[in-house]
């Protein structure tokens, strides 16, 4: 199964219990994986053994899990765990995705987005894995050979970045609610640039930025990331200017 498959034995952070690890961890696979309402995640005693914790652990995360709707425990010979039919954060992410696509909206969505931009990266840097490593050291390195390539093309392989940090993110509230945003402004990306395309020299950069900051999430530099989570993440929009900023920051 796919959603056990992908937990991996927990590392509690200070201050959080393992069981709350625990939960956190099968909350975001389940959302990052897209595990549909209702779909079976399989034993007690897997993810037991999946994440290598006490009964009593386990125990205490399926509480917090229930306590919060995000999964329904079935008694009997096809019981098991399961999906709730629809999980806070799933509603949420669905709300999101219902708002009306207009200009103004895909501008607001964008401003919330860079507020959201080093949170995201800070909490990449402090979770990720080597294989997120390596899926962002490998976009870059695309963003680097496609300087030259046409904005859409580039625009495409920026959304993947964003989309890859995103998922090296763990916590399940900051990572749905980040997708949920970017889902918004990637679906037209012509419509949310300038109209007079930057230089070359801006977009290299741009990507010398990226560089950066998939540098300090590769080293696990939490304050670094969070820094050039904003500045590497920040683009014009809707004509404003690339030193205009309402939060007062320069966009780059």
């Amino acid at each position: 199964m796919a959603f056990l498959e992908s937990l991996v034995p927990v590392t509690n952070s200070k201050g959080e219990s393992r069981a709350e690890a625990v939960a956190r961890q099968i909350e975001a696979t389940i959302i990052r994986k897209k595990i549909a309402p209702a779909s079976a995640l399989g034993t007690k005693e897997d993810m037991q053994g999946r994440l290598n914790v006490a009964r009593g652990t386990i125990n205490e995360a399926f509480r917090l899990l229930k306590s919060r709707d995000v999964i329904e425990m079935r008694p009997g010979p096809k019981g098991g765990i399961f999906v709730s039919q629809a999980t806070p954060l799933v509603r949420f992410g669905d709300a999101v995705l219902k708002l009306k696509h207009s200009p103004s909206m895909l501008e607001e969505c964008f401003l919330v987005k860079d507020a959201l931009d080093p949170w995201v990266a800070r909490e990449a840097a402090l979770q990720r894995t080597p294989a997120d490593i390596k899926d962002l050291l490998k976009i870059v390195a695309e963003m680097e050979a496609t300087v030259d390539a046409p904005m859409k093309d580039r625009m495409l392989l920026n959304w993947r970045l964003h989309r890859r940090i995103a998922k090296s993110c763990r916590n399940a509230v900051l990572q749905s609610l980040y997708l949920s945003i970017l889902d918004i402004v990637a679906r037209e990306p012509l419509e949310v640039i300038k109209s007079s395309e930057p230089s070359r020299a801006h977009h290299a950069k741009r990507n010398r930025l990226h560089k950066k900051l998939v540098e300090a999430i590769a080293k696990g530099d939490g304050v670094a990331a969070f820094s050039l989570g904003g500045d590497a993440h920040r683009f014009p929009v809707h004509g404003m200017k690339a030193d205009e900023n309402p939060g007062g920051r320069g966009r780059q």
